[in-house]
C-alpha cells in the first residue's frame, strides 16, 4: 500500500468513487476506483470531449465524486486529452487536498457552464505536435499516430507578449536546447 492513498482514503467521505488520472496504483484508497490510464480506460476519452461539461457528464454517468491525479502529465492520452482533463480538474472542479504528489478534487454540484476557450497555442520541437494556434479537438491524434495537418490559426499571436521573451530565450526539445533568438518590431 501506497502511503499517499491512505492519506486519501482518509480524506474521502463514505461511498466515494474515484476517478484515478494517469495511475495504474490504488492499493489502499479504499474506495471504488475508476481507471482512466491508457490503455484501461474503457470508455474514456478527454481528447473526444468537446467541453468540460461534458466531462462532467462522463463522470457523473460513471458514478465519479471525486478524481485523484498529479500535477504532471504521463504523456500516454492526446495533448487534447489532457488539456480537457486538466481544465476539468484545476478551473471546473473543487479543491479537496494535496497527499504528496497526488491532488484530489471533488466533483462540482452542477455542470460547469462557463464558456471554454478551445483554442492553444503550441510551440513544439520538429518530432513532436506541429507549432500553431489551432482548436485542441485537432491534437485528438496521439503524436505517434497519425501525421497532423493543420489549418491557419483563427487568431494571430499577440506579437507584443512575444516580444517580451528575454533575450536568448531558450527552449528545450529533447536532448538539445534549442536558442530562439528575440525578433526585433519592425
Amino acid at each position: 500500500m501506497q502511503q499517499q492513498y491512505q492519506q486519501v482514503a482518509a480524506a474521502l467521505p463514505r461511498h466515494a468513487r474515484v476517478v484515478v488520472h494517469d495511475e495504474n496504483n490504488h492499493l489502499g484508497l479504499e474506495a471504488q476506483s475508476i481507471m482512466d490510464r491508457f490503455p484501461f480506460e474503457y470508455g474514456i476519452s478527454y481528447g473526444l470531449q468537446p467541453t468540460p461539461r461534458d466531462v462532467y457528464a462522463l463522470y457523473r454517468s460513471l458514478g465519479a465524486t471525486h478524481v485523484l491525479w498529479a500535477a504532471k502529465s504521463k504523456g500516454t492520452d492526446s495533448l487534447a486529452g489532457d488539456i480537457m482533463f486538466f481544465d476539468f480538474v484545476m478551473r471546473r472542479a473543487a479543491d479537496a487536498g494535496a497527499f504528496g504528489a497526488m491532488h484530489l478534487s471533488s466533483m462540482p454540484d452542477e455542470a460547469p457552464s462557463a464558456p471554454f476557450n478551445d483554442t492553444v497555442a503550441v510551440f513544439s520541437c520538429a518530432a513532436s505536435y506541429p507549432t500553431g494556434c489551432i482548436a485542441c479537438r485537432i491534437y485528438e491524434c496521439r503524436v505517434w499516430s497519425a501525421e497532423l495537418r493543420l489549418p491557419s490559426c483563427r487568431a494571430a499571436p499577440d506579437a507584443a507578449r512575444l516580444e517580451r521573451r528575454p533575450r536568448g530565450y531558450r527552449q528545450h526539445c529533447g536532448d538539445r536546447d534549442t536558442l530562439l533568438p528575440r525578433r526585433r518590431p519592425s
